[in-house]
C-alpha cells in the first residue's frame, strides 16, 4: 500500500458561478415543462475563426420550435449567434472573428418563449487561424499586491503566438498604464507597483499578444495596499526543493524595514494554514524544522511568515514538495504529456495506461509536473487489469503540457500516446514508460537520428525530460545528412521538468528546408534526463516517436 500518503484531486466538470443578471450557471436547465441538454460543444474542444462548428441539444417536455443561441465568455453574453432559429437540435455555426482568442467561452440554448429554460455548456476555447490563446494565472482573483513590493504576472500560452506581449493595469476596465510595451512572452514578468497609485479593490493586468490585438486575457481581480513597513523574502525552501518527512531542514529568510524581533511561520497546502511551525520564532533569518513522519505528500505546499505585531506583514515561500520518506514501492516516468493547441492547427492530446500483472490490487498517483505547477490524480488499477487514463492531463482537470510521474504500491507496465485529435479521427505517437532512475545521467550521450525538416512537409522537436531531483544540463549539436556540423548549444533543465525544443533546426541552425538530418546529445551535469524527438508530418500533423539510440560506454 501507498504508506501514509492522502492526496485529493477535485476533477472540475463544469464551472460553478453564482447566478446573477450577469452569468449563467453551466448545466442543465430544469424547469416547469421544458429542459435542455447540451452535447456539443461537451467543453475542452478548440475552434478557430473561420471553422463551421456544430452545436448540438437535446429537450425535453413542452418546448418552443424555436430557441436563441448565445456566446458567452466567463457566464457573460458577448455574441449573438442566432435570435431564433428552430429547435431541431442541431446548428452549424461559422466561428466569428470577432469573437476574441480566449479559453473560457461557452455556448448557451434559450427557449425562446420561456428565457427561464435554458441551458448553458461546459467551457471550451475559440482562437484566431494562428491557434494561439493567452490565459493570466497571476495575479490571482482577490489577491493583494503592495506598493513598492516585487509582485509578479503569469501566464500560459498555447499556440503559435507572438514573441512579445504588452502588459497593462486596469482598474474596474477603465485604462490606468501601461506596465510594459514589449515584454518577452516568456510567461512571467516581474515588477514591482510605484508608490504613487491609489490603494484599493478592482484593479486587473491585461497580457496581449503584440502581434495580433484580438489575442488578450485578464487577470483576477486584485489589491493594491501601501507599501508595508516591514518585508520578507524566503531563500529556501525554493520551488525546486523536494523535503521528505522524518527529515530536519532549515527554513531561511531575510527581512527588511521596521520588522519585530519576533515572527510567526506556519505551513500552507494549496494555500490553506494546516499547521503552524514556530508561533515565536526569533527573526534571525533561519529556522530548523522537523517535517512530521505523519505529513501527507504533496507538490503545493508553502511556508508563511508573519510580523508578530503587524499581521499584515508578511511573506510566502515558493511552492515546494513534501514526500513521504518511505515513498511509493515503485515508480515510472512519461516524459510527455499534453492537453493544448499546437503548430500548423494540432490539437493534441494525451492517454496513459498502467498494466498491474500482479495478483494485489495497486494504490497509484499520477503526478503532474507542469509550468503551472504540480498536481496529483490517485487511482487504484485491480490485479491483471490495466488502468485507462484517456486525455490524463484534462482528467486530471488543467491543460498545457510536462511530465508525468507514477507512483504504485505494485510493479506496473506502463506505456503512453500523445495523439493529434482531428474531426475524422487521430494521428499519434507511441510514448514509452520508464522506471525510476533510468534515463542518462552526467557524461552519458546518444544519438536522434532520422529527423526531417522542410517547411510545409516535416517539422522536428527535441524532448528532454529531467526526471531528477537536482537540475540538469545537456548539451545538443546539430548534424545535417552528410555529418557536418550545423549548430551546438546548451539545455538548463529544471528538476521534474519537461523543456521541449520546438523545430531546433529551423529555430537555432537557421535550416528550415534541412530535409534529414540527425542531433547528438550529452548531459552535462543531472541524471535521469528521458531524451527522444517527434518528427511531425505539417501536412497532417501525424507524429513519429524518435527514441535516443544510447552511445556504448
Amino acid at each position: 500500500m501507498l504508506t501514509k500518503r492522502v492526496l485529493l484531486l477535485v476533477i472540475s466538470l463544469g464551472t460553478v458561478m453564482t447566478l446573477d443578471s450577469a452569468a449563467e450557471v453551466p448545466g442543465s436547465g430544469v424547469l416547469s415543462s421544458c429542459t435542455y441538454s447540451i452535447s456539443l460543444p461537451r467543453g475542452g474542444e478548440t475552434w478557430r475563426h473561420g471553422t463551421s462548428q456544430t452545436i448540438s441539444w437535446t429537450k425535453l417536455g413542452t418546448c418552443s420550435s424555436n430557441v436563441e443561441l448565445d456566446l458567452l465568455r466567463d457566464g457573460t453574453k458577448t455574441h449573438t449567434i442566432a435570435t431564433s432559429v428552430s429547435n431541431s437540435g442541431s446548428y452549424r455555426w461559422t466561428v466569428s472573428s470577432s469573437a476574441n482568442p480566449a479559453r473560457d467561452y461557452s455556448i448557451r440554448i434559450r427557449d425562446k418563449n420561456d428565457f427561464d429554460s435554458f441551458v448553458v455548456s461546459s467551457n471550451f476555447t475559440i482562437t484566431n487561424s494562428s491557434g494561439c490563446t493567452l490565459e493570466v494565472t497571476e495575479p490571482a482573483e482577490t489577491q493583494t499586491v503592495y506598493k513598492e513590493e516585487s509582485f509578479t504576472i503569469q501566464w500560459n500560452r498555447t499556440g503559435n503566438c507572438g514573441s512579445q506581449v504588452s502588459l497593462d493595469l486596469f482598474r474596474h476596465a477603465g485604462y490606468v498604464l501601461q506596465i510594459d510595451d514589449n515584454a518577452p512572452n516568456s510567461g512571467e514578468w516581474v515588477g514591482a507597483i510605484p508608490g504613487e497609485f491609489a490603494t484599493g479593490s478592482g484593479y486587473s493586468v491585461k497580457v496581449g499578444d503584440l502581434g495580433d490585438s484580438s489575442i488578450y486575457d485578464y487577470s483576477g481581480s486584485f489589491t493594491i495596499a501601501d507599501a508595508r513597513s516591514c518585508v520578507f523574502q524566503f531563500t529556501s525552501p525554493s520551488g525546486q526543493d523536494t523535503w521528505y518527512t522524518d527529515q530536519t531542514y532549515s527554513i531561511l529568510w531575510s527581512s527588511s524595514g521596521s520588522c519585530s524581533s519576533e515572527v510567526a511561520l506556519h505551513l500552507l497546502d494549496a494555500g490553506e494554514e494546516i499547521m503552524t511551525i514556530d508561533s515565536r520564532a526569533d527573526n534571525s533569518g533561519e529556522k530548523s524544522w522537523d517535517v512530521p513522519l505523519d505529513m501527507m505528500s504533496g507538490h503545493d505546499y508553502t511556508i508563511r511568515i508573519r510580523d508578530t505585531s503587524d499581521a499584515e506583514s508578511e511573506g510566502y515561500s515558493e511552492k515546494f514538495s513534501i514526500v513521504d520518506a518511505a515513498g511509493p514501492a515503485f515508480i515510472y516516468w512519461i516524459d510527455n504529456v499534453a492537453r493544448l493547441d499546437g503548430a500548423a492547427g494540432s490539437v493534441w492530446r494525451s492517454d496513459v495506461v498502467l498494466l498491474n500483472p500482479g495478483d494485489e490490487d495497486a494504490m497509484v498517483e499520477l503526478w503532474l509536473f507542469a509550468p503551472n505547477g504540480a498536481q496529483v490524480l490517485e487511482s487504484t488499477v485491480r490485479n491483471g487489469t490495466e488502468g485507462v487514463f484517456e486525455d490524463v492531463v484534462g482528467l486530471i482537470g488543467t491543460s498545457g503540457k510536462g511530465c508525468l510521474g507514477i507512483g504504485s504500491s505494485q510493479a506496473l507496465q506502463v506505456s503512453g500516446r500523445v495523439y493529434n485529435e482531428v474531426p475524422d479521427g487521430t494521428f499519434g505517437q507511441y510514448v514509452h514508460g520508464w522506471n525510476d532512475g533510468n534515463g542518462l545521467a552526467a557524461e552519458q550521450w546518444g544519438r536522434l537520428l532520422q529527423l526531417r525538416q522542410t517547411e510545409g512537409q516535416f517539422r522536428t522537436n527535441l524532448t528532454v525530460t529531467n526526471s531528477g531531483i537536482s537540475n540538469a544540463t545537456v548539451r545538443v549539436a546539430l548534424f545535417d545528412s552528410a555529418g557536418n556540423e550545423l549548430h551546438q548549444y546548451t539545455i538548463d533543465v529544471k528538476a521534474r521538468e519537461l523543456f521541449q525544443d520546438l523545430e531546433p533546426f529551423k529555430k537555432r541552425a537557421g535550416r528550415p528546408n534541412l530535409g534529414w538530418g540527425f542531433a547528438v546529445v550529452e548531459v552535462l551535469e543531472g541524471s535521469g534526463l528521458l531524451v527522444s524527438a517527434s518528427v511531425i508530418d505539417s501536412r497532417t500533423n501525424d507524429g513519429t516517436t524518435i527514441p535516443i539510440i544510447v552511445a556504448a560506454e
